[in-house]
């Protein structure tokens, strides 16, 4: 109803060039008036997402190429990007691609949007608030950061505003704040709008029914047409003998208060499907639960112990009753409120043999793993569904999308018997992957390592369960701790050879800096670079930039920034490290910045950072966002650029509520912004909590003591303030360590603290 007004919105919208956002509530038109629309535009490519997307790295994007190809099957491709985009579809390279690391993302995206666009420049994106994140990155940074940009691509969009993620939803007010998108809003239909359609459809205006069916589904289409639908079937409603249309209660009703109607669109639908033979409502039953849009007999019959004869039969009908909507692909639901209505009523016990079934099925074609895994899951198949749920995870990791590989590890290993061979290398990796990504607490994780160390069987495993220990005391503010396991692991490191040692020699030197320990970080720095002329350039490099931190620490700046010169030319005469190489390029200007922090120079040092905090920002490693952050905050407080490094500081605070060991040095440096906001009682009350969290971390102590004695002295409880810098200056103890404020600092503010 309204129908040509609607349409005249959109194509104002569309003569702009925007892209055209179509929003309403489930089953208000959208996906029916955008395809109306865009039937005189020419061809286009329909990509729709689906609910059982959400969560699943690039299954959205999957179905998309898919669908594209489908559709232009001898379109050419160039063999680039056939190879980069054969990491979601395996079938279009006959080679496998290389390792995928994040700082090659970008080509990845632009590939698989030059795919889409190479099949069509008209894209209709159905149901995108159903998209996986990873695909809605992957589209949006292709278009915008491909060679060709967006070019004569042209988007209409179709989604739930209430059902819209945050990330999305901030792009779309983004576009329409810069004038690139066009924003269209359905309502439900009036009750004027309900009687035009009741007069249209039985030939004769008419005042009660209509009232009646307004009031009982809220105008919303879907909910009145299935409403009519089944009046007519159950014969409650049916063409009169002289035309138009009648019912049982038309001689005596005041309001056709009699007319049975449901309270809902589900329960409407759920009455229409009882209605079907056995045959139907079995085959609907599977359907609902595979989880694509579009499905042929053959994907049935397997789950509904019926033939494929028969499956064709039943599903026809349902095409005839339309529950379900014909496409060249087979059948879809007329709308997924009917697929998700009848998937809730299904029995679990045959939820569990449909699920069975689906997975057998899913598994003997291509399907994301995670989907194969939550059938088993469904059907209560542990140990396949834990076999799935790993594929779920290597596959994950291998596409970076380091958060669902955490989950996955998880759901894996809750499913694999306690004696299984793998259960040690799984165990790691979710591990040090719930590490990157802020999951779990430092209890949590110390109940894994325990797990783990009692699993673990040889050098290299017990090498991998202390260095991990490592990592995590050093979370905990213990680098005395940190560097009893780590020399641990060494040992054991040096069991198996030198790839093995070297990084657990490389964080004991860290430690050792930590601690002020510097002649010893020394020794260590040089004998991991002996270690790294046996391994590959990238060890080179990692040892390169360790060192450049202590030669900082024991006063020689120039020489760490030559060592830094040395590590970047070493590594841009190579290609991208591998991922097990952490953000080395990055690396490389986290360090430059820190050398040039701690010369005073810190206009130079701004921009060494921006890399890093990038990347990381875009992978979702939250650690390397939160270093490269404090870092920048660093040089903006050194700046006395109070705006920017609230803006730092702001965003590492909310980092350090899910990584607590870095909560200490946020707070520190935000108290030392808020005693140049002239805020001294609220540096003080940063001040103490940095201090609680200290632990026996010296550094964080120092400047924690150090922030404190400042904002004393800002409120004049002079003898306070004293008494906290002279504490500093003791702790200091005239060594130089890591991440602490320095002694001249110290002996500064205190210079200004009278007795």
């Amino acid at each position: 109803m309204g129908c040509q007004a609607l349409l005249d919105q959109l194509e104002a919208v569309w003569a702009q060039g925007q892209v055209l956002v179509i929003v309403g509530e489930a089953g208000i038109g959208k996906s029916r008036l955008a395809q109306l629309f865009l039937s005189g535009k020419g061809p286009h490519l329909l990509l729709p997402s689906q609910p059982a997307d959400a969560g699943i790295p690039y299954a959205s994007m999957t179905r998309w190429l898919r669908r594209a190809l489908e559709a232009h099957p001898q379109r050419q491709v160039p063999p680039g990007v056939r190879l980069e985009a054969s990491r979601l579809v395996p079938e279009l390279s006959p080679r496998a691609p290389p390792p995928l690391e994040e700082v090659n993302l970008p080509r990845f995206f632009a590939a698989l949007v030059r795919l889409l666009r190479a099949h069509g420049e008209t894209w209709l994106l159905e149901d995108l608030h159903y998209a996986d994140l990873w695909s809605i990155r992957a589209l949006w940074e292709g278009l915008e950061r491909g060679e060709e940009g967006w070019g004569p691509v042209r988007l209409l969009i179709t989604a739930r505003p209430e059902e819209i993620p945050p990330e999305l939803s901030a792009r779309f007010q983004k576009w329409r704040g810069e004038g690139r998108a066009g924003w269209v809003e359905l309502a439900p239909w009036s009750e004027a709008e309900v009687g035009e359609l009741v007069a249209r459809l039985s030939g004769r205006p008419a005042r009660l029914f209509p009232r009646r069916l307004h009031q009982a589904t809220a105008g919303n289409p879907l909910f009145v047409l299935e409403t009519l639908r089944y009046l007519f079937e159950v014969g409650l409603l049916r063409v009169g003998p002289r035309g138009g249309w009648e019912t049982p209660y038309d001689e005596e009703t005041r309001d056709y208060g009699e007319l049975p109607l449901a309270p809902s669109v589900r329960q409407t639908i759920l009455n229409r499907l009882s209605l079907q033979r056995g045959e139907v409502q079995r085959c609907l039953e599977v359907a609902s639960l595979l989880g694509e849009g579009d499905f042929r007999p053959e994907d049935l019959a397997g789950a509904t112990a019926l033939s494929l004869v028969e499956v064709a039969g039943a599903l026809a009908e349902a095409h005839r009753a339309r529950l379900l909507d014909q496409t060249p692909r087979g059948y879809r639901f007329a709308h997924d409120l009917v697929a998700r209505s009848i998937a809730q009523v299904v029995s679990p016990e045959r939820k569990r043999a449909i699920a069975a079934l689906l997975a057998r099925h899913c598994a003997a074609r291509p399907s994301h793993p995670a989907r194969v895994a939550a059938y088993y899951e469904m059907a209560q198949e542990v140990r396949e569904a834990a076999r799935w749920w790993r594929k779920a995870a290597l596959q994950a990791h291998a596409l970076k999308a380091y958060a669902e590989a955490e989950a996955y590890y998880a759901k894996a290993l809750a499913g694999l018997p306690a004696r299984h061979p793998e259960r040690f290398d799984l165990g790691a990796q979710w591990f040090y992957l719930s590490r990157m990504v802020g999951r779990g607490s430092t209890a949590e994780r110390m109940e894994r390592l325990q797990t783990l160390q009692m699993q673990a069987r040889t050098p290299g495993q017990r090498a991998q369960v202390w260095f991990l220990r490592a990592i995590t005391l050093e979370e905990e503010q213990d680098p005395k701790g940190a560097l009893e396991a780590s020399l641990k692991a060494w040992a054991y490191g040096r069991e198996c050879g030198p790839g093995e040692a070297f990084y657990p020699l490389i964080f004991a030197a860290r430690y050792r800096r930590v601690l002020g320990q510097l002649q010893e970080a020394q020794r260590e720095d040089l004998e991991a670079l002996g270690l790294a002329q046996l391994l590959t350039p990238y060890h080179l490099a990692e040892a390169q930039l360790g060192h450049a931190l202590t030669l900082m620490l024991l006063g020689r700046p120039r020489e760490a920034l030559a060592l830094v010169d040395e590590s970047e030319a070493l590594l841009a005469k190579r290609p991208s490290p591998l991922s097990s190489f952490w953000f080395l390029r990055e690396k490389t200007g986290l360090v430059r910045a820190l050398v040039l922090n701690s010369m005073g120079r810190f206009p130079e040092a701004l921009p060494h950072t921006e890399a890093l905090i990038q990347g990381a920002r875009e992978s979702g490693v939250l650690w390397a966002e939160l270093v490269g952050l404090l870092a920048r905050a660093e040089s903006w407080l050194g700046l006395a650029q109070v705006r920017q490094a609230t803006e730092e500081l702001k965003r590492a605070l909310d980092i350090a509520q899910v990584l607590p060991w870095a909560r200490s040095q946020a707070q520190q440096l935000y108290a030392e912004l808020e005693l140049l906001l002239g805020n001294p009682r609220a540096a003080l009350r940063l001040a103490e909590a940095a201090l609680e969290r200290a632990g026996g971390h010296p550094a964080c102590r120092i400047n924690a003591l150090y922030s404190r004695g400042g904002a004393y002295l800002a409120l004049g409880q002079t003898g306070s303030a004293r008494r906290d810098l002279e504490e500093a200056l003791a702790l200091h103890g005239g060594i130089n360590r890591f991440g602490s404020v320095s002694r001249e600092g110290i002996l500064a503010r205190l210079s200004v603290t009278p007795r």
